[in-house]
């Protein structure tokens, strides 16, 4: 993990959790996890995905910017080769300590 100030970086990753019975169907359904982590302090955050659209990413960060009670200055993901960085405006009205 990078080394990183108080509130600078969040770290956002993927992990594959496996599959549940969908009981309406009765099908399997793989099972993701957005995985993001305050490397300052290490805190993390796991969020159940069975998409990996845009809207369910972005659904899973806001929960987690609520869990952390704030919104880093940056967000790396070091899966990808998109950064996302400062030039997104943050949806919630605080900023982490």
């Amino acid at each position: 993990m990078a080394e990183a100030a108080p509130g600078e970086l969040g770290e956002l990753d993927f992990a594959r959790l496996g599959y549940l019975v969908d009981p309406g169907t009765g099908k399997r359904q793989l099972v993701w996890a957005l995985v993001v982590v305050l490397p300052f302090s290490r805190h993390s955050f796991g969020w159940p995905l069975v998409h990996q659209t845009l809207q369910a990413v972005i659904e899973g960060l806001e929960v987690a910017w609520r869990f952390f009670g704030g919104v880093p200055q940056q967000l790396f993901d070091p899966g990808s080769v998109f950064q996302f960085a400062q030039s997104i405006p943050p949806r919630f009205p605080w900023r982490m300590c």
